[in-house]
């Protein structure tokens, strides 16, 4: 079986599965209603939005999306279809069409519905995170949300291994190679830390014990007790520190949830300040930007206040 686009042909095989499935969908109870959704059918069909997926000449599977608002609008299989893959074939082919640039959004039954069962469950099978509690049709619903793609970036001079941190050798091994890093880079910013390494080290190493043990709290299990650096995409501030500089670039998608954490700002900085930073996981962060329209740079510009970048936390070796 494969899923195709659904053509004007097909319209009356649509919509008998449809009408087969009518009591799961609020809003088409009437004869009317279901014309109204015939009619859509037949619109999203002409723009190429309306893909099925056939077996002889029965349609089994259907799903209705919007390129426009980035969306997966209906999804349902033929009850004597179902636990076949069939439901995973439709939105995994309606996902290739949408842009993983944006934030793509569906509407679901709520926790503890019968019906939300299978649907909650293939959404989160496919990276969909739960949102909002809305209403459709006056029937209690709930908003899922996929996160845009989004990177993280690690800066690095020419010639180091960005998967190296110094603060995981033993201290004395530490201390020898903070100053044999600052002797061989004298005036270059991004080893400034390490000709004051008597007053970082201890900064850095009752920062990172703050953030572990926060993360813990949460229910991340860090593999290391000092994480990797990075930044929640580019970030211009910190470029400027590494003289002609190489850029680490992770996929946030790529990171296990509980090898991955987040401060807005510099924590060791923060923590430096006498301030306890909240510290977020993946889905936490993920949210955020949710609730700020699924726009990375709107929830950027509302929370970064004084800070130059949302610090990433990377506890386990990823290269």
């Amino acid at each position: 079986m494969e899923a195709v686009y659904g053509k004007p042909q097909d319209i009356r095989k649509w919509m008998d599965l449809v009408r087969s499935v009518r009591d799961n969908f609020p809003g088409l109870e009437t004869e009317e209603s279901l014309k109204d959704h015939e009619n859509t059918v037949l619109k999203f069909m002409g723009k190429d939005q309306a893909v099925c997926v056939k077996q002889e000449d029965l349609i089994c599977g259907v799903i209705l999306f919007s390129r426009n608002r980035n969306m997966i609008c209906c999804m349902a299989v033929d009850p004597k279809f179902r636990r076949k893959g069939i439901a995973s074939l439709l939105l995994e082919k309606a996902l290739s069409e949408l842009d993983p640039e944006r934030e793509v959004t569906v509407s679901t039954f709520r926790e503890g519905d019968e019906k939300g069962t299978a649907p909650r469950a293939l959404y989160k099978k496919f990276g969909f995170l739960e949102g909002e509690l809305t209403e459709e049709f006056g029937y209690p619903n709930q908003v899922f949300f996929r996160p845009a793609r989004m990177s993280i970036v690690h800066y690095f001079f020419p010639g180091t291994d960005p998967w190296k941190n110094i603060m995981n050798l033993p201290e004395e091994e530490a201390f020898a190679k903070a100053k044999e890093l600052s002797d061989a880079h004298p005036g270059e910013t991004s080893f400034g830390r390490f000709a004051d390494f008597v007053n970082y080290y201890p900064s850095r190493k009752a920062t990172d014990e703050y953030v572990r043990d926060c993360f813990i709290e949460k229910g991340g299990k860090p593999e290391l007790l000092h994480p990797f650096s990075f930044t929640l995409l580019e970030c211009e501030y910190l470029r400027n520190w590494f003289s002609e500089g190489e850029k680490l670039e992770l996929y946030l998608e790529d990171v296990p949830d509980d090898q991955i954490s987040f401060t807005i700002g510099d924590s060791c900085a923060r923590y430096g300040w006498g301030e306890r930073p909240e510290v977020l996981t993946k889905t936490e962060l993920l949210q955020k930007i949710h609730a700020c329209g699924g726009s990375v740079e709107t929830f950027l510009k509302e929370s970064l206040g004084k800070f130059a970048y949302v610090e990433v936390h990377v506890w386990k070796r990823m290269g």
